[in-house]
């Protein structure tokens, strides 16, 4: 009777203690991470976050969630039985302001038991000092003298900040409070953003205005804005006189040259010794008109056969040439006069001109003071000898 009371005590510790090895004592998940961070309002960081299961009694990472407050961010079923590194990139609110502290809730859940381990993460918002620089090209302290309908370029740098971190906003260029172009970079995260900025002057700016432009370059991280200033002021062009007259050559004259005198006061014609003259209007047999400056040796030589001495010495000298641009008569206004370059073409028997004009032929010139012009044959009769024509000049040189 004893043998059998102590056979069923030991078969009960037995059996007991077979129940009590069955159940395992697994620790929780170990979280290993940075606790507190610092970002700037709108900044992505990037945390990385260490799970470490209880390997010793073949613990095993089951689900991972990130909370906001109430709001889930961030949840991954990891189940691994390995340590696991999981990454996760956090948004600031771009409505954070300097000071703020965010508290990010990390819970594991231990697969096998359910328990779960949480820690924390205090994210505080600072601020950022960073500004963006901004080069232009030609360089914004440059004032750009420009007409009307004149077209300007520029080549404008945007930089981030080395010594914050910064990241390029949003960039405007304004003419006053209208805004000619805006981007938003802040997605590129490029150190360098670069823009192409055009512009033509309205045909009816005023000599004198300025026009003035803004570039406004935000820092996405800390919104401070760097400002800088393009400026245009207009150039006023020379007054223009416009004026048409006729010329005809008489054969009762030894003489073959009348000269156009383009007097700052208006027009005139005089006969072919003046010494006032800017242009030579002078007819012959083979060309019939030609438009010359009044110091040419061809004038002088032609005379020559006459038997009268034409003296070159005290004559003015004028640069011509045939117009070739792609701009009508009625389209050539004062700032289109100024802007013309104009050379000497050499005509046979020396000097400079045109010889054997047409109608419709445009000619310019500029006068030995600086003067610029061009000239229209409207007319020109080779049988009468009759030309007529209208010319446009500068009543002073620029």
């Amino acid at each position: 009777m004893k043998k059998s009371i102590l056979f069923s005590t030991i078969f009960f510790l037995t059996v007991s203690t077979l129940i009590f090895s069955c159940k395992k004592n697994i620790d929780k998940i170990n979280i290993i991470v940075t606790n507190n961070i610092e970002v700037f309002a709108g900044q992505t960081e990037t945390i990385l976050i260490l799970l470490q299961p209880d390997v010793i009694n073949d613990g095993e990472v089951g689900e991972l969630t990130i909370l906001e407050g109430g709001n889930t961010l961030f949840t991954e079923a990891v189940n691994s039985k390995n340590t696991k590194t999981i990454s996760f990139e956090y948004t600031a609110p771009e409505t954070a302001n300097d000071g703020d502290e965010i508290t990010l809730t990390i819970e594991v859940t231990e697969k096998n038991t359910g328990d779960v381990t949480t820690e924390t993460i205090t994210a505080t918002i600072t601020k950022s000092n960073a500004v963006i620089s901004i080069d232009t090209y030609p360089d914004a302290s440059q004032i750009q003298y420009a007409e009307p309908g004149d077209y300007l370029y520029w080549y404008i740098y945007l930089y981030t900040d080395n010594n914050e971190i910064s990241n390029i906003g949003e960039f405007k260029i304004k003419e006053g409070d209208t805004v000619l172009y805006s981007s938003d970079f802040s997605n590129n995260s490029n150190s360098t953003e670069y823009i192409d900025f055009d512009y033509t002057v309205p045909n009816d700016a005023q000599g004198g205005e300025q026009i003035i432009f803004t570039l406004e370059a935000t820092d996405a991280y800390s919104g401070n804005v760097t400002t800088e200033t393009l400026t245009i002021e207009i150039e006023a062009s020379p007054t223009l006189i416009e004026s048409t007259f006729s010329l005809e050559y008489s054969s009762t004259t030894l003489t073959n040259t009348m000269m156009l005198v383009c007097d700052p006061s208006g027009i005139s014609v005089a006969g072919g010794s003046s010494t006032e003259g800017d242009l030579a209007f002078v007819w012959n047999n083979i060309y019939g008109y030609s438009i010359v400056s009044p110091d040419a040796y061809w004038i002088a030589e032609l005379y020559s056969y006459n038997g009268i001495t034409y003296t070159t010495s005290d004559k003015k000298n004028t640069k011509i040439q045939q117009y070739t641009g792609s701009y009508s008569w009625s389209d050539l206004n004062a700032t289109r006069i100024e802007d013309l370059y104009i050379y000497s073409s050499t005509i046979t028997g020396g000097g400079n001109g045109v010889q054997g004009v047409n109608t419709g032929n445009i000619l310019a010139f500029e006068t030995e003071d600086g003067r610029k012009g061009v000239f229209l044959v409207t007319s020109n009769n080779k049988v009468t000898k009759l030309m007529s024509a209208e010319v446009k000049y500068q009543a002073s040189s620029n």
